[in-house]
């Protein structure tokens, strides 16, 4: 028996789109969940929401303000990542207290390699981008 062909969309990731469209379009559009695999974990900063008074001064805020945004819409948020988060991120995330209380659910697997983003269900991207500055 064979199966049903399904078909899909593909779309080559590369350089500035890491960025431009995995951060900005695919993660900030987030409804349902928004579930990530990497292997480093840094304080990653994202431009400021546009019409906010910060984007209107270019300014930055922490790719955990994104996640404490989609948290309050009912976005289910987990992260699998292999090693310590940075300093950094971890004192972000002590400012997020929803976050840090169980709304961003984080697990630790010291064999993890794999970076992963899925959005609710129907986009997802497979690379080599580590959720930090350097890597998106």
């Amino acid at each position: 028996m064979n199966a049903p062909s399904r078909r899909v969309e593909l779309k080559l990731i590369r350089d500035r789109d890491h960025y431009d469209v995995l951060v900005q379009r695919v993660m900030a559009k987030a409804r349902v969940s928004l579930w990530i695999a990497t292997a480093n974990v840094k304080e990653l900063r994202i431009e400021a929401p546009v019409g906010s008074r910060a984007r209107a001064r270019g300014r930055y805020v922490s790719l955990l303000d994104l996640f404490a945004d989609l948290s309050a819409r009912g976005v289910e948020l987990r992260l699998l990542h292999a090693g310590v988060p940075s300093r950094a991120f971890r004192a972000e995330l002590e400012r997020h207290d929803k976050l840090a209380a169980g709304a961003l659910e984080m697990r630790c697997c010291p064999r993890v390699h794999l970076k992963m983003i899925a959005v609710d269900g129907s986009s997802l991207y497979l690379g080599s981008a580590n959720l930090t500055g350097a890597g998106l």
